[in-house]
């Protein structure tokens, strides 16, 4: 399966990654906002399926995770070395995870960890390979190491080293000026007129295609 979410983790909102980082059958980035997203895949050749969560900055931020899978069923139930979790709810392919699965994730997330999910006789296995990693690094890069906000590496640190939401950055364009459409009809002596421009200043090719105007590189 392609790696669905690495889009989504390397420029994620129009926003600019400031690290990434992927090991064994995981990755991570962090955009300069200071979020940080981590996905995971099946291992192998396991049915396609991925997992991505997500964790804003700032101490008091909460962490939030969703599922996709291809042909994905209305409902399936999420597996954690052999105990049940609870039913995830998919729609357009996609289910997100409650409170409750994402902390049974970070808590498995040191051991050898069997994530399933199973619907009737249909099973699909996402791999551990690779999630404290990036757990780890997502921590270090928000400062969180050592405090009760970690994902991974929790201890009694101040909350106050912990990395700032930072907002998105606004790009201004100076003396913007928003260009007026218009419409011609085919066969006009203004759409004519423009078709002969094209083809003279650009020498390509125009095709008429379900009338509309078509440019054709040649």
């Amino acid at each position: 399966m392609s790696k669905y979410w690495i889009g989504l983790l390397l420029v994620s909102s129009g926003s600019l990654h400031a690290l990434s980082f992927e090991h064994q059958d995981w990755e991570m980035a962090c955009d300069n906002t200071h979020t940080c997203r981590m996905a995971g895949y099946q291992a192998h050749d396991d049915a396609p399926v991925s997992v991505l969560l997500t964790y804003p900055a700032g101490h008091a931020a909460k962490l939030s995770g969703k599922v996709r899978m291809p042909d994905a069923p209305v409902q399936a139930t999420l597996w954690i070395n052999a105990t049940p979790y609870g039913v995830l709810d998919f729609k357009h392919d996609q289910a997100h995870l409650t409170q409750v699965q994402i902390q049974a994730l970070l808590t498995h997330a040191r051991q050898n960890m069997h994530i399933e999910l199973r619907q009737g006789s249909r099973i699909w296995r996402i791999s551990d390979r690779g999630l404290s990693a990036v757990l780890l690094k997502s921590d270090e890069y928000q400062r969180r190491v050592g405090t009760a906000s970690a994902l991974l590496a929790k201890g009694k640190q101040p909350l106050s080293q912990v990395r700032a939401m930072q907002a998105m950055p606004k790009y201004r364009i100076n003396h913007y000026v928003p260009a007026q459409a218009q419409h011609y009809a085919l066969n006009t002596a203004q759409a004519k007129h423009i078709v002969s421009s094209l083809k003279n200043r650009h020498q390509r090719k125009i095709v008429h295609c379900f009338g509309s105007i078509k440019m054709v590189q040649n």
